[in-house]
């Protein structure tokens, strides 16, 4: 049984959402995704990141300790929340496989590590400035998320407001 950890971050800029998720196993990275999109909330992005690193990781061979590194303990613990929430359409696709992964022993494990930015750990750091680099232009999407059009509702509203009052 061998030990993986993924290692996830994002960021939106322009109105851009940047996810990336580095996989690494045996002390060397052996994966990097990255994902783009229009229209997204951090914390959406943050979701999709993890989930990018756990997809991948769960279709590995004897992998049986996963430790995902990430800067919103938020973020993760939706990965697992199989109630009724907004981001049930990201995390849903992955529960049969993270079903499926803990029925196959019961020493499987998946740790969840919070790792806040301002402490500067260098693999989080490294993701953190690929983030940051980021030069995606922005282009008219027809797609948004629902936390994405709320926010932007909400946004309307009190512009609107301030304008009359």
């Amino acid at each position: 049984m061998t030990h993986t950890c993924i290692i996830a971050d994002e960021g939106v800029k322009n109105g851009t959402a940047t996810a990336i998720s580095h996989v690494w196993h045996t002390n060397a990275r052996i994966k990097r995704l990255q994902m783009h999109t229009m229209n997204m909330l951090s914390t959406e992005a943050e979701i999709m990141a993890i989930h990018m690193g756990l997809d991948f990781t769960l279709s590995m061979e004897n992998t049986g300790h996963i430790t995902l590194i990430t800067d919103s303990i938020h973020a993760a613990k939706r990965i697992f929340d199989m109630s009724s929430h907004p981001y049930q359409s990201l995390v849903t696709p992955l529960a049969t496989k993270i079903h499926h992964f803990f029925a196959k022993s019961p020493n499987h494990v998946i740790e969840i590590w919070h790792c806040p930015s301002n402490l500067k750990w260098k693999p989080h750091k490294d993701i953190d400035n690929v983030v940051k680099a980021s030069q995606i232009a922005p282009t008219f999407s027809s797609k948004e998320s629902w936390d994405f059009s709320k926010k932007s509702e909400c946004d309307d509203l009190l512009k609107y407001w301030k304008y009359h009052f």
